[in-house]
């Protein structure tokens, strides 16, 4: 029965036995799109991107079965966990076209944070700034720390302006620009910022 060697592997993945899970999925006939995508998402949660991206490949050559979101969020989050900038990149922008998925706001945050990991910071803005809805925060924090931590004060302070606009009672984009300022001696912005923050009670 499928969906009880669904149910088994979803356990053995959590429990991070991998090779347990695998032997079920050799073992089980009639595979459904749930069963593939409890693969593929197990593998990638462990670490184990190249086998997920091994069982994505073999899904694909099943004529009956189509790719979903789930699927393609599974695969982008074994390329963001192995760091595969090119292969993530690859899928991303050909889920819509060559799969009919299109991406959701999960989909933009995990090949954005992709990015992030590898440096990429403007070619990950490019594409926040290309997304045909409202972005929520998650698209947005990886690309503020990320500059922050290679120094990009320039581009941090775009994103928090950006972020402040979108979440004006979030605190975080207030207090990463507040430390911006005070880094680049801008005091006037800085006390000016925070009296804002007080004004809108964050802390």
């Amino acid at each position: 029965d499928t969906a009880v060697a669904t149910s088994l592997m979803e356990m053995y993945f959590k429990t991070g036995s991998v090779d347990s899970a695998m032997g079920v999925f050799a073992t089980t006939d009639g595979k459904d799109l749930i069963f593939w995508n409890t693969v593929i998402m197990g593998l990638a949660r462990n670490s184990r991107a190249v086998e997920s991206l091994a069982v994505f490949n073999q899904l694909l050559m099943n004529r009956g079965l189509k790719p979903d979101r789930v699927t393609v969020m599974g695969i982008l989050v074994a390329c963001c966990y192995a760091g595969f900038v090119n292969e993530g990149i690859q899928i991303f922008s050909s889920m819509e076209k060559t799969h009919g998925v299109d991406p959701s706001n999960e989909h933009y945050a995990c090949i954005i944070e992709l990015l992030c990991r590898a440096g990429m910071n403007n070619e990950a803005k490019d594409i926040a700034d290309k997304i045909p809805f409202e972005p929520s925060s998650h698209i947005w924090e990886p690309i503020l720390s990320a500059s922050l931590d290679l120094g990009d004060t320039r581009l941090a302070e775009t994103v928090a302006k950006i972020m402040i606009e979108s979440e004006p009672k979030s605190s975080f984009p207030y207090l990463v620009l507040i430390k911006l300022y005070e880094m680049t001696w801008r005091w006037e912005n800085s006390v000016k910022l925070r009296y804002t923050m007080n004004e809108h009670k964050l802390k």
